[in-house]
């Protein structure tokens, strides 16, 4: 079920509707029947990947904050880390990495909608109680209304069990003002997604299918429309499932804050996909050392966690480039920006940086590195 879709159109008022007839006390309910019903109005056969995950999860918070033992503590996470990393990349990689070792399967595999979002969302919870960041939730149903809430389920924002596990325990809250910006976000995310994204779509497809046919301004030309195209796309999803947990009574957190007017490449990675990029940050950067290290260790950590996050977007070496180059921009920025940063002027970072973006952007459009340099 898409936000865009007349079914959503249907099934959103009848929610509404549900959720104030019936008494309060069967909100969290309500909230996995819908999130569910949500989830298998697209593929019913893998609604129990949701569900396994869930579970899963939800036990081995259990499990970590009774046990002392911090062998045991070590041991119980790692049943959480290798079932929702087992499930993304058998669904997700399984194939690919067969390819790169020579092994070309004559099958393909389906990818669960959503996978990529609800596995780190779920694992981040196991992590958080291990390090005993949040105590764990003993309510089963609270649980998985926090894993499969449907406004965020399919394409984030990736939320935090301290913020909207918290939300869901103590109810929605209910504001003329949650009403009103919950209108506008889903109406604006809803332009975004179909009249820039779609659009901007159907010019970037066109152009990149025959590139070896359009000329270098007509590449440049689709290739500023793509960066349109994913932001809008991505943004554009993230304001409507922001404006649909505001018009229940939720809020969830920012993913995107005017990224292409960052002025360097740091500050593009705190406005891009906010709920991921500090995902990676605190469950892969840190974890290997984070700037708590030696300088070629740091920059070490920074360019295997966006290896690791070009990876997550897709199968693909056009992603695992995307990956390599940004981590390269952030340690080369690193090294020189004490030296220039005072001396070039803000709009000429702010157009240097979204073209180095850019330059990425080409590589996670292209279906291969070659035709990417190609169209370079």
């Amino acid at each position: 079920m898409l936000f865009q879709g007349i079914e959503f159109l249907a099934f959103f008022p009848i929610l509404l509707l549900v959720r104030f007839i019936l008494p309060r006390n069967l909100e969290k309910i309500i909230i996995v029947i819908a999130s569910y019903i949500f989830y298998s109005w697209w593929s019913l056969k893998f609604v129990g990947l949701l569900f396994i995950a869930t579970l899963v999860d939800y036990f081995c918070g259990l499990l970590l904050a009774k046990e002392k033992s911090e062998a045991k503590r070590k041991l119980i996470l790692s049943l959480s880390l290798i079932l929702n990393l087992g499930i993304l990349f058998a669904f997700k990689y399984f194939v690919w990495v067969a390819g790169l070792f020579g092994k070309d399967l004559v099958y393909s595999i389906i990818l669960p909608l959503g996978i990529s979002f609800y596995t780190f969302q779920s694992m981040s919870y196991s992590i958080d109680v291990y390090r005993n960041e949040i105590k764990p939730e003993k309510d089963f149903v609270s649980f998985a209304a926090f894993v499969s809430f449907f406004p965020q389920l399919v394409a984030g924002p990736i939320e935090r069990a301290s913020n909207l596990l918290t939300q869901i325990n103590s109810g929605p809250v209910y504001q003329k003002a949650f009403i009103r910006s919950g209108l506008s976000l889903f109406v604006w995310g809803l332009v975004k997604k179909v009249v820039f994204a779609d659009n901007c779509a159907n010019l970037v497809n066109f152009s990149y299918d025959i590139y070896e046919h359009q000329s270098g301004i007509e590449l440049l030309l689709s290739s500023y429309a793509f960066a349109l195209q994913i932001y809008c796309d991505f943004s554009g999803y993230t304001d409507m499932a922001r404006g649909i947990a505001r018009l229940m009574g939720y809020e969830l957190c920012m993913n995107f804050n005017i990224p292409y007017f960052a002025s360097n490449i740091r500050d593009f990675w705190h406005k891009w996909h906010i709920s991921l990029s500090t995902w990676f940050r605190d469950y892969v950067y840190i974890p290997l050392g984070g700037n708590k290290c030696p300088k070629y260790q740091n920059y070490f950590n920074i360019v295997v966690t966006m290896l690791i996050a070009g990876v997550w977007h897709g199968a693909n070496l056009t992603f695992v480039f995307w990956g390599l180059l940004h981590g390269l921009y952030i340690v080369i920025y690193d090294f020189c920006h004490k030296r220039f940063t005072s001396i070039i002027p803000k709009p000429l970072a702010i157009f240097a940086t979204f073209h180095f973006v850019l330059l990425g952007w080409i590589f996670f459009r292209s279906e291969t590195v070659e035709k990417a340099f190609s169209i370079i």
